[in-house]
């Protein structure tokens, strides 16, 4: 069973029947797009749709019968109706016909008469799937039933109590995310099971936000204030556009509208489950492996080398020091996945955003899936950050007032080593661009606040030297080709990029130079890969920076005097992740899949519907995000793959 290239648009209207005294709903399959703009109305909305291939079926092309009854299917795998039904089409509804949609009804069955339909009613009563049937007349629906699907989990309250401010600010927002809360829960809980622990972890989280203002000092209110603020803001714009997107088209799918207007009859939901599932994966891993709390149990273990992180030997470096289970594991949320034609792909505290284009493109290298392993990234290496960065000026200095910015100083334990190695990666970026201040403020003491200060300055440069660095250790398994086509296509894509080009380069040369540190010129190692896997033709099509970038980095004058500054700076920050973040073990646990054949990738074949479970999207990812040109329909298949054929990993 497969899934055909031919994209057609459901076209629903609700608008005054001809006789002028009442309303009446028409569904169709429209060819062109053109033809739905010209028969727009206020009642009107659209979905793309693909015709589902089977020997069973005849080809009846992308379309429905005017006359007849057409079936609406509930988050179902394709392959369950083939396995159910198809038995019976020669012999009980030879007029078959089957269409894809990217809602949570993502299946269409059509049928040309009433003794068909009451097999295909007869068989859908005896599954446990949601279903609607409309019966036509001439593209005029007559008559509508409707079954829910059933769910034994008791609806969660939430503690919506806690939700109280004496700020004017804040209590406006309050009413906007309880509300948010309970839609996106009760609309969602029959569609998607995990909905309701999602946003449920999101409500304790600001919770915990609120309870920070109740407990702080009286000078301290107003940055808690912001604080929840903040979170409050993305919160609630990150569930309302999860709503309106993935459960548009619910039942009754006449009474739903989605705002999404080029998805505004059945929604995105598959779509909108398949990043899900992506983005629980990556927590699930991460939180089993909990990067965090392994760095905390490095407290009071012996740091064994005389020298800083920063002058290590590759064979010290390579030591693995994360071996030992943490001590205790943190529950990871999951952040709300949407799509956005604003954001783009964009992590945030509570919040995942991909670009619209993804939608129509997410096989393609420019909107790949895969750069959601960046966004996600983030979200790995900002607690470590936070976990391991001086919170004042005060904390340079050890219990012996020993200076911790002195190169001559001996880390304490192998957590101090890491605070030290954090301190080096701040340092370097600060020497880079001033190096008279850092070196005197470092050997005056007095001057360790205005030095604290500077060096915090360059926090957000170090998180992306070490998310890139570790994004290609994890996610790219140290693949320079991969790797810098991966991102230069992708941010070939990303508007007004030309004030921010040397910041790119250099964050992929970063990255690079930490697999090269084995050498004495690694960083001009590093820089002959970006120019070896940069300037290819593909790139050069699809990257409209191409000519610059290439050219910067291959003039010896343009890189001693600006590039190969801030990069050997910031490799500092990459030798930091291969010393303190990266670990086979957790390389491995977050690539294993039990159901990859052995050195024979995916049983998969594009466009084609699985039976088959499989427990690592990543890996699907890798192997079906790396097409050259868009391909709705082939996206529209992955994101069925990724929504039905991945299995529990959490």
């Amino acid at each position: 069973m497969r899934i055909t290239t031919d994209q057609k648009f459901l076209f629903i209207s609700l608008h005054p029947a001809e006789s002028g005294k009442d309303f009446e709903t028409t569904l169709s399959v429209i060819d062109k797009f053109d033809d739905v703009l010209s028969g727009w109305n206020a009642g009107s909305r659209m979905s793309p749709v693909w015709r589902v291939q089977n020997g069973s079926l005849v080809d009846g092309g992308v379309a429905i019968y005017p006359t007849g009854s057409t079936f609406f299917i509930s988050m179902t795998n394709p392959t369950e109706i083939e396995v159910g039904l198809f038995p019976r089409v020669k012999e009980e509804v030879p007029s078959l016909r089957m269409l894809s949609t990217l809602g949570v009804f993502n299946i269409i069955l059509s049928v040309s008469n009433d003794t068909e339909a009451a097999v295909v009613s007869e068989y859908l009563d005896g599954s446990d799937f949601a279903f609607e049937e409309w019966h036509l007349e001439d593209s005029i629906c007559q008559e509508m039933s409707v079954r829910t699907a059933e769910s034994d989990k008791a609806p969660k309250d939430f503690d919506l109590a806690l939700l109280k401010s004496d700020d004017l600010k804040l209590k406006s927002k309050h009413i906007e995310l309880a509300t948010n809360t309970l839609a996106a829960a009760r609309r969602g809980q029959m569609y998607f099971p995990w909905v309701e622990d999602d946003l449920e972890k999101v409500l304790a989280s600001y919770c915990q936000s609120l309870a920070a203002i109740q407990d702080c000092e009286e000078d301290e209110r107003a940055h808690y204030l912001d604080v929840a603020y903040y979170r409050i803001i993305n919160a609630n714009s990150a569930i309302s556009r999860f709503t309106s997107q993935a459960l548009t088209g619910i039942q009754p799918i006449e009474n739903s509208e989605g705002h999404y207007w080029p998805h505004s009859a059945l929604g995105v939901g598959v779509a909108s489950n398949a990043v899900r599932n992506v983005a629980g994966f990556i927590s699930a891993r991460v939180g089993e492996f909990d990067f965090v709390q392994r760095i905390a149990d490095l407290d009071g273990k012996p740091y064994p080398y005389k020298e800083r992180p920063v002058d290590l030997t590759m064979d010290e470096m390579n030591v693995d020091f994360l071996t030992s289970k943490p001590a205790t594991t943190t529950e990871k949320m999951v952040p709300i996945c949407f799509f956005s034609g604003r954001d783009s792909f964009k992590h945030d505290i509570y919040s995942l955003s991909l670009p619209l284009e993804t939608i129509e493109a997410a096989t393609c290298h420019q909107w790949s899936l895969r750069t959601v392993t960046h966004e996600l990234t983030h979200r790995i290496v900002e607690p470590i950050l936070g976990l391991l960065l001086p919170g004042t000026h005060a904390e340079f200095l050890d219990a012996d007032t020993n200076s911790k910015i002195h190169m001559n100083y001996k880390p304490t334990d192998l957590l101090d080593a890491a605070k030290v190695g954090v301190l080096d990666s701040l340092m370097a970026l600060a020497r880079s661009q001033s190096p008279d201040f850092v070196d005197e403020a470092t050997r005056d003491s007095k001057q360790y606040p205005e030095l604290y200060g500077y060096l915090i300055d360059f926090s957000d440069q170090v998180e992306e030297f070490m998310v890139h660095t570790f994004d290609f250790f994890y996610f790219y398994s140290r693949d320079p080709a991969e790797y810098v086509q991966s991102l230069w296509l992708s941010w070939g894509i990303i508007p007004h990029l030309e004030g921010k080009l040397d910041d790119y380069i250099a964050r992929t040369i970063v990255a690079l130079s930490a697999n090269t540190l084995h050498l004495n010129d690694g960083i001009q190692e590093a820089r002959r890969q970006f120019i070896h896997n940069f300037g290819t033709d593909y790139i050069k099509a699809n990257n409209p920076h191409f000519e610059t970038v290439l050219e910067r980095v291959s003039s010896d004058a343009y890189w001693s005097e600006v590039l190969n500054p801030i990069i050997t700076a910031g490799s500092v920050a990459a030798r930091f992740v291969v010393v303190f973040m990266y670990s086979d073990a957790a390389s491995t646990h977050l690539y294993q899949d039990a159901a990859l054949e052995a050195g024979k990738g995916y049983d998969v074949k594009k466009g084609i519907y699985s039976t088959k479970t499989y427990t690592n999207p990543l890996r699907l990812m890798q192997e079906f995000s790396v097409a050259e040109k868009v391909s709705p329909s082939d996206s529209a298949w992955l994101f069925h793959l990724l929504t039905f054929n991945v299995g529990d990993f959490e």
